[in-house]
Order: structure tokens, then C-alpha cells, then sequence
């Protein structure tokens, strides 16, 4: 057995326990006091504290500081400008200091005891150690188990918020057509780009659509279907009618409408409205809607048809999958699935937008479809843009809060990947690099494209032309002149100072336009790419750049 040395500690003082003892507080967490658990009380912040100070020192930022009055006494300060909390970034010597404590300081409370927390906090002074405060009597463990906790929840709330936006952008996009699902009797449930906050359901016993527009409605309708489906998504895409489901106060909303859901629910078809309301339809220009059009037709489910492309530019190959009609019996819809495309592209059409297959129409989709036969089909695209976002930043960075294009969706690709000669390996390169151009260009930050002094100002007009120039381009010229616009209209503070320099050694703009070739225009788009500050932040304040929280 191995020898063990006796350790002996001596003490030169033995430790004033009263410094610490609070007498008759509580833990606010626990319950118990001081003596009770064996741990000394601390102060730590509320929740609404927490959440205000956590986003502070996320930046490495300090939001606390000391003053002393005349007879030596310390306090804790915070400062705020109209409402809002003042903090600076921390110095080096601070920041190196949160890198070593846990959650950069944010749970190294101070005593509670006043005479323990004078003393501790003129020690943190002098050693420069970070330290928090707050209104809340605590224990020890009880403040980290709790600072764990809301870490975990603010973590939920930002993927719960991302993944809404995600899915707000992409109908704004394109509409969403599938339906959250369908329940045991045959309804299907809808949530819809026109209003991303009420639930279409459409019945289909009785053939008609119902729009519930308030939680307290939805609540309802997610408590009539108890564990059947689509209950669980409609309880995650809706969270305020989740909420009223647990406390059951969707009972007393509605029946403080006396009965009366006209705002709540609403029947389509009771003034032949149906798909018009639901921004399902989509009527081309000049295709007038009266019975005497030729295309008002009735096409029973499951016939192949042609369906006008919204411009009128095209007739697309497609298969009715269902008719809706209103309760006179006229049709008033065709819900379709395109060939060859996924079923994600399903949608609802006006009638007038459907075509007979007959000679006369496939005559006119073939003069129609001249010179545009090699476009990219959706499915095509996805692995091509899977593969680009190994590469490219950008494409990681489409739906970033605090983009210079807001809430706007990304730029479609679906043009800029179109090729003539699918064989053709420069074709295909061009035609990602011109997709690669366009992800970089929507996912700049806010504040990173110059709107005013000196140099290419970044206007919608000169955007939405610059847009089209890019993915019009037709060879390296053409990509490496965008590429060249676009870099000009970039405030050098977005791009790293390492990159910069060697951005700089570059090709002059003359130079690199006259021997531009796919090699060279390649290089300076994932160079442009590598070099920008992407997720970053501006501050309205000080103007100063600083990582996202």
C-alpha cells in the first residue's frame, strides 16, 4: 500500500463566519437558509436581469461599474440611456480574464452579506476579476444550476426563432403548398405565405375551407384533435395557441365572444371566395376570368394538363391532383403537381391558368419553350447548391439576422444556374459561379455595402440591374466585370485586414477584365468570399463592428 503524508493546515486567523451569515433570508430557489444548507447567500440576477446582462457579456463586453462614496463605501453601478443598458468592450486584460472563468463571469455573484460583499467586491477591484450582482438571495449551486437552466432555454428560444424565420423566408419565397398534414377523418391543415399567423383547414366531407385567425381559435381546434395528427406541428408553429391550450384560457376568449367566431373562424364559401383569399391563386396578366374564356374547362383529377406560367412566358407540363370548387359547384381551383419536379413544388392554380393537352397548346409551349430548353429543373439544383455550400460562406449565411437585404429571401438561383450545354464543364463552372456571386452578395451584413460619399453607392436600382447582370453572364468578361462592381461598393472595414492585403495583389480591374478567364474570376470570387466579415454586426451607436451574440 502506498505511504500517505499527513497534511496539517494551520491558519493564522480563523475565518469571522458572521461576515457571511444572513439571518432570516431565504434562498429564493430553495427555500433554505444559509445555515441550513452550509452555503453563504449571494446576489444573482432575475431572469429579465440575466437576459439583459448575458447578451453584454456574450461580446466580451462590460456592463458593471464601482463607485465610492466619500466615506470609502462601494457600490455597483449600471448605467443606462433611455432605457437601455450602457456597456463598453472589455480590455485586453479583461478579456483574457473571462476566457478563464466559467461563462465569462456571469455567475460570480457577490455575497449577499453587506459587510462579505464590500470586501469582495474592493478584492475583485483590485485583482480586476469580473464579477455580477443582481436582486435575488441565493445559494451557490442554486445560481449555477439556474444560470444553466435559462442558458438551455434562451438556446431552445433561438432555435425555436430561427426556425420560424426559416420558414417565414422560404414562403415568402415561394409559397408553401404542402400541408402540415392531414387528421383521421381527411382534413387537411394549411399554414400559408399570405398570412403566416392563421390555419386553413379544408374539410373535405363538406368540401369547404375554414380560416381560424386568432390563438384562442387555434387552441381549439388543437384541443379537438387531442393525439391525433398534425397536433404536435401545429403545436410548435403556433406557440401562442400552444400556451392557451396548457393554461386553458382559450376557454374564456371564446366564450367572451358570446359564441360569435366571425373573426376567429371564417367560411370561404359562403361568398364564393375560397382559394382567391387564401393567396392560392394566381392569375397571369391579360388572361381575363369570365365564363366565356375558352380555359374555364372542367378537368377532372388525375388528367395531364398545361398550366400558364404566372409571366405567360411559358405552358407547364402538369397533373391535376384535386379540384376545389365552391358551393354553387363551378370549379374554382386545380391543385397540381408539375412533371418532373418535386413534390414540394405542388400548388394550387386558377382555372384560368389551365390548358387542354391538344395540338393548338402544345404547339404553342414548343414556340414557347424555344431557346429555354436547358433551363435547371428545381431538383437539379439542390445537389448543385449543396455542393457550393461547402465552398462558398455564404451560402451559411443566407438567413443571418442583420443582413444588408432584411427580411428579404436571398436572390433565387434557379437563372444564374441555367445551362445551355449540360456537358459543357465550363458551362457548368460559370453557372456556379455566377450562383456563388449572387449568395455572397445577399448574405452581406447590414452596413457593409456603401449608400452614400464617395465611390459605387449600393442603390435598389444599381442592385436590381447588377442582379441581372450577373446572372446574364455569359462568359468570364462578363462575371469578372460584376465581381468588380460588387467589390466597389464594399466598405473595406467588412473585409479582414489579412485578406485585404492580399486581395490587394491582385489584378488591377483593367488588367483582370482583358485576361479574365475562368480560372482568374473563380479565384477572386472565393477570395471576396474568405475575405468578408459574415454574421457580424454593426452598432448604431459607435459604428464599431462587432461579432454577433
Amino acid at each position: 500500500a502506498a505511504k500517505v503524508s499527513p497534511v496539517v493546515i494551520t491558519m493564522t486567523t480563523e475565518p469571522d463566519i458572521a461576515k457571511f451569515e444572513c439571518a432570516g433570508v431565504a434562498c429564493r430557489f430553495c427555500g433554505q437558509t444559509d445555515k441550513q444548507l452550509g452555503q453563504p447567500l449571494l446576489r444573482f440576477p432575475a431572469e429579465d436581469e440575466w437576459r439583459e446582462s448575458i447578451k453584454h457579456a456574450a461580446c466580451d463586453r462590460v456592463w458593471n461599474t464601482v463607485a465610492g462614496d466619500k466615506e470609502g463605501k462601494l457600490s455597483l453601478v449600471k448605467i443606462r440611456v433611455g432605457g437601455e443598458l450602457v456597456s463598453v468592450r472589455a480590455s485586453r486584460t479583461q478579456r483574457e480574464t473571462l476566457e478563464l472563468v466559467p461563462d465569462k463571469g456571469t455567475r460570480d455573484c457577490l455575497p449577499w452579506n453587506p459587510v462579505a460583499f464590500q470586501e469582495e467586491l474592493e478584492r475583485r477591484v483590485e485583482e480586476g476579476a469580473p464579477v455580477t450582482s443582481g436582486s435575488l438571495a441565493v445559494h451557490e449551486n442554486c445560481a449555477i444550476a439556474m444560470h444553466l437552466v435559462r442558458q438551455e432555454r434562451v438556446k431552445a428560444e433561438k432555435k425555436t426563432k430561427i426556425l420560424k424565420q426559416y420558414e417565414e423566408d422560404e414562403m415568402r419565397g415561394c409559397g408553401r403548398s404542402v400541408p402540415l398534414g392531414e387528421d383521421s377523418v381527411g382534413r387537411l391543415y394549411w399554414c400559408l405565405a399570405s398570412d403566416f399567423n392563421a390555419l386553413v383547414v379544408f374539410d373535405r366531407p363538406v368540401n369547404k375551407y375554414v380560416r381560424y385567425t386568432t390563438p384562442a381559435s387555434i387552441a381549439s381546434v388543437i384541443v379537438a384533435l387531442g393525439d391525433d395528427e398534425p397536433a404536435p406541428e401545429l403545436a410548435r408553429l403556433y406557440p401562442a395557441a400552444e400556451a392557451m391550450v396548457r393554461d386553458r384560457s382559450w376557454v374564456t376568449f371564446l366564450q367572451a365572444d358570446d359564441g360569435d367566431q366571425s373573426e376567429d373562424e371564417y367560411d370561404f364559401s359562403s361568398e364564393k371566395r375560397t382559394l382567391d383569399d387564401m393567396d392560392l391563386t394566381e392569375q397571369g396578366p391579360g388572361v381575363p376570368s369570365s365564363p366565356s374564356n375558352p380555359r374555364n374547362h372542367a378537368v377532372r383529377a388525375g388528367k395531364s394538363v398545361l398550366v400558364v406560367s404566372p409571366a405567360c412566358s411559358q405552358y407547364w407540363d402538369a397533373k391535376v391532383l384535386d379540384v376545389a370548387t365552391d358551393d354553387s359547384g363551378a370549379i374554382v381551383g386545380y391543385r397540381v403537381h408539375y412533371k418532373k419536379w418535386s413534390t414540394r413544388f405542388d400548388e394550387w392554380v386558377h382555372p384560368d391558368r389551365v390548358l387542354p393537352r391538344d395540338k393548338a397548346n402544345l404547339e404553342a409551349q414548343a414556340e414557347l419553350s424555344e431557346g429555354d430548353s436547358a433551363t435547371v429543373g428545381a431538383d437539379a439544383l439542390l445537389p448543385t447548391l449543396k455542393s457550393l455550400e461547402k465552398d462558398i460562406r455564404a451560402f451559411k449565411h443566407l438567413y443571418s439576422q442583420d443582413r444588408a437585404r432584411g427580411d428579404v429571401p436571398p436572390h433565387p438561383f434557379d437563372v444564374a444556374l441555367r445551362v445551355q450545354d449540360p456537358n459543357s464543364s465550363e458551362e457548368k463552372t460559370l453557372a456556379r459561379l455566377r450562383a456563388s456571386l449572387l449568395a455572397i452578395e445577399s448574405a452581406l451584413p447590414r452596413g457593409a455595402l456603401k449608400m452614400e460619399g464617395k465611390g459605387t453607392k449600393w442603390l435598389h436600382v444599381l442592385a436590381a440591374e447588377w442582379r441581372k447582370m450577373t446572372e446574364a453572364a455569359s462568359g468570364p468578361t462578363d462575371l469578372t466585370k460584376c465581381v468588380i462592381v460588387l467589390e466597389s461598393a464594399l466598405d473595406g472595414n467588412w473585409v479582414r485586414e489579412t485578406s485585404a492585403k492580399l486581395i490587394g495583389q491582385l489584378p488591377t480591374n483593367y488588367k483582370a477584365i482583358q485576361s479574365a478567364n475562368i480560372s482568374s474570376v473563380a479565384i477572386r470570387i472565393y477570395m471576396l468570399d474568405k475575405a468578408l466579415k459574415y454574421g457580424a454586426q454593426i452598432d448604431d451607436n459607435t459604428g464599431q463592428i462587432r461579432a454577433r451574440w
